[in-house]
């Protein structure tokens, strides 16, 4: 009898630990699982406002030359947006969505901004939980400067 009192409370302690040890991994997992789709989409992100700040800057290369002739008018060139989402798709993994390009002026300056989202996957959280990526809205703009040789860049 005293045998088998001991015996159960040592399996009633084992089953404590095991069951522990089960939550803190299935824990640690989840951590890791967060860290590494959200590390994904943070690089994702990065690489995309780096594509975007390229293609403004290369947008603004295709200012249209002509505009100075009739004022100060700054307008930008037909080959712009096809020059911007050709930086753009040869630097990213993935597609990029709903490009635009549109040339402000927020106090008197001209500033050219690109703007586009891209999906970053998450494939652990996809896999847990059908999330199939986050959409990472990306903006970034660029100022025409006229240089001293007569050539916008």
């Amino acid at each position: 009898m005293r045998n088998t009192r001991s015996l159960l409370r040592r399996l009633e302690g084992g089953a404590s630990i095991t069951a522990q040890a089960t939550l803190y991994i299935s824990v640690l997992f989840a951590c890791f699982a967060l860290v590494y789709d959200m590390g994904n989409v943070a690089m994702v992100g990065q690489m995309a406002q780096s594509a975007a700040l390229i293609a403004a800057e290369e947008a603004a290369k295709e200012v249209s030359t002509s505009a100075f002739k009739g004022g100060q008018q700054i307008h930008l060139g037909e080959d712009a947006l096809a020059r911007a989402a050709e930086v753009v798709a040869g630097m990213l993994p993935v597609a990029a969505q709903g490009l635009d390009i549109g040339l402000r002026e927020p106090g008197g300056r001209s500033v050219i901004e690109v703007s586009f989202r891209v999906r970053a996957s998450t494939p652990i959280l996809r896999a847990c939980f059908g999330l199939q990526g986050i959409d990472v809205p990306v903006r970034a703009a660029a100022e025409p400067v006229w240089g001293a040789e007569g050539e916008w860049r």
